[in-house]
């Protein structure tokens, strides 16, 4: 009987760590697409500022392993920045915003408006985007003392 109790805790011990090693990808994985999404945006503003292209042009131009590091998960480039966030899972809700603003503004005024319009959004997202890599570490060192410790004290009261 006791090889099976401990078997269980040994269980629930791993049980912890994966938890929290999956919840610290995850956290990564928010500032990673974070910046490819800053990527995307300076591409975009030099494509305004040297050739002044369309948003189709721009997108159908760039490279697939950038939007589908973004999060784009459809077949084929998108048309209009407000496809590409429709087929996109950002996982930041204030990041998201910044984005669906950029969106809804490009190709809407002329290039110099567009240049400044560019600027601003990867301005706004690199604040998000610092200010989410300032709260990583803590958020990682939470993850992982919360899972292990709750593993523990499952372990420790069926013991």
């Amino acid at each position: 009987m006791e090889w099976y109790r401990l078997v269980g805790a040994l269980l629930l011990g791993v049980s912890g760590v994966s938890g929290a090693y999956w919840l610290n990808q995850s956290s990564s994985a928010v500032l990673a697409q974070m910046e490819q999404w800053q990527t995307l945006l300076r591409y975009v503003k030099l494509q305004v500022d040297c050739f002044s292209l369309p948003a189709s042009t721009i997108l159908s131009r760039c490279d697939p392993a950038l939007l589908r590091a973004c999060g784009y998960e459809r077949p084929g480039a998108p048309k209009s920045f407000e496809e590409l966030l429709s087929g996109c899972y950002v996982r930041d809700a204030k990041a998201g915003e910044i984005l669906r603003g950029f969106a809804a503004e490009f190709g809407k005024s002329y290039r110099e408006e567009q240049l400044r319009g560019c600027e601003y959004y990867l301005t706004l997202l690199g604040q998000r985007r610092d200010a989410v890599a300032a709260q990583l570490p803590g958020k990682k060192k939470l993850n992982a003392t919360l899972c292990v410790s709750g593993a523990l004290a499952v372990v420790i009261l069926l013991m």
